[in-house]
Formats: structure tokens, C-alpha cells, sequence
């Protein structure tokens, strides 16, 4: 339920860079565009206001999912970034559908 809530909070209110940042991460998954897209939506969530619990809560997961990500690249944990963003699904006939293909 918390995950649908954040999910709404981001819709309603997140400037089009977080969404866009977000895109390019899927699309190019590498350790930079996943840091990219952590640090906006971290900046949205800093400086959105008025302050609200949602914002801070959110914030506060981006920086443990930070850290998580920071745990897995230190024992080099091979494309980190990809246990990040969204998997890709794949149909019936086998066509890739998702925010990238592997």
C-alpha cells in the first residue's frame, strides 16, 4: 500500500525530469543513469513543499536503496544497477516489452 502511495505522490507532483531520468535509466541501464535517476527524484522529494511525510519517507527510501545498491557494487555485484529498475516482460512469442531489452 505505501509503494501505491509513493507511486501517486510522484505522479501527481514530480516535475517531468524525474520522469525523464527515470526513462533514460530503463532505456540505458548503467551505474550512472540509475544514480542519475536517484539523485532526481531525491532533489524532487528535498525541495518539494510544503513538507509532507510522503516526501520525507520517499526521500529516505531513495537514500537506502542508495546505500543498498552502494552494498552490492562493493562486493562487485556484476550490473548492480539492473536489480534497480523494472524487469523487462516478455510475451508468449517471445517479444521484449518493458523499458529495455536485455
Amino acid at each position: 500500500m505505501a509503494r501505491n502511495h509513493c507511486a501517486d505522490f510522484i505522479y501527481e507532483h514530480a516535475p517531468n525530469s524525474v520522469f525523464n531520468k527515470f526513462i533514460v535509466a530503463c532505456e540505458n541501464p548503467s551505474n550512472e543513469t540509475l544514480l542519475e535517476s536517484f539523485n532526481e527524484i531525491r532533489s524532487f522529494t528535498e525541495n518539494y513543499l510544503p513538507r509532507s511525510y510522503l516526501s520525507d519517507f520517499i526521500s529516505n527510501n531513495i537514500d537506502d536503496s542508495i546505500k543498498d545498491y552502494d552494498e552490492l557494487r562493493s562486493i562487485n555485484e556484476k550490473e548492480a544497477y539492473l536489480k534497480f529498475i523494472p524487469i523487462s516482460d516478455t510475451s508468449k512469442k517471445g517479444n521484449v516489452y518493458g523499458c529495455f531489452q536485455t
